[in-house]
């Protein structure tokens, strides 16, 4: 079994007047405690159109990004919750499974990186 980890690289800039000051830098560095990394290609969600993603066991970090406002429900065993994602969503806690609706009137294109 290959190990396999997700360098999440992100930098942070603040603009003013079209000139751009950055001013925070994350870097996370996540192994993947089994091995396996999930990366789902983008995934194009109608007006209403629903995705059912079941994480990878023993996942550490989930990235998903969407064009348009979608409403994630994740459970984490015995806990639900509920939340809108207008464009990135980072979860550093393992979640068991994942179901993306779209809330708009147009597509929202979701891609979706798990390890």
């Amino acid at each position: 079994m290959a190990d396999k980890a997700v360098l999440l690289d992100l930098g942070v800039y603040v603009a003013d007047n079209n000139v751009r000051r950055s001013v925070a830098s994350f870097r996370v560095n996540s192994q993947s405690a089994n091995g396996d990394v999930s990366q789902r290609d983008t995934n194009v969600l109608p007006d209403g159109g629903t995705w059912a993603f079941t994480s990878i066991p023993d996942n550490l970090l989930t990235v998903i990004k969407v064009s348009k406002p979608v409403l994630a429900e994740i459970n984490q065993g015995s806990t639900s919750f509920s939340l809108v994602i207008n464009s990135l969503y980072v979860m550093s806690d393992a979640f068991d499974d994942l179901l993306l609706t779209n809330l708009g009137s147009e597509p929202s294109q979701v891609s979706l990186i798990q390890v």
